[in-house]
């Protein structure tokens, strides 16, 4: 193989992987607060207890889950806020996995009751 199909296959692989944040599971977290922030920002605001650290800003923990982050679409951002909506009802504890390179710690699958990648709650 030529050195220029070599590194354009080198090219094809590596630049996709650098317009994604790399991701993590949070520990197990209590959703103390949920805001719907459709008009504002296209997402909801998720906010967690004990917290993520290094997530939101002040007193708040919080992950922004947003429609054009972290493959969050407008089709599967509903289904996002029916999981961490019932999970505040019923106090039930979730893991988010969210990018961690940011203030805003944009999430995107949260598992209820944990997941192997966090531990079970």
């Amino acid at each position: 193989m030529s050195l220029f199909k070599k590194v354009l296959v080198f090219l094809c692989v590596m630049i996709p992987a650098l317009g994604e944040a790399a991701t993590v599971w949070s520990s197990c977290q209590t959703v103390v607060a949920v805001q719907n922030q459709m008009a504002d920002v296209n997402g909801i605001a998720v906010y967690f207890s004990p917290g993520i650290s290094g997530c939101g800003t002040g007193s708040y923990s919080l992950s922004q889950i947003i429609v054009g982050q972290q493959g969050v679409t407008s089709s599967n951002i509903n289904s996002i806020l029916a999981t961490v909506l019932a999970a505040q009802l019923s106090g039930v504890r979730v893991a988010i996995q969210y990018d961690p390179s940011t203030a805003s710690s944009y999430g995107s699958d949260v598992a209820i009751g944990g997941n192997i990648a966090s531990g079970i709650c």
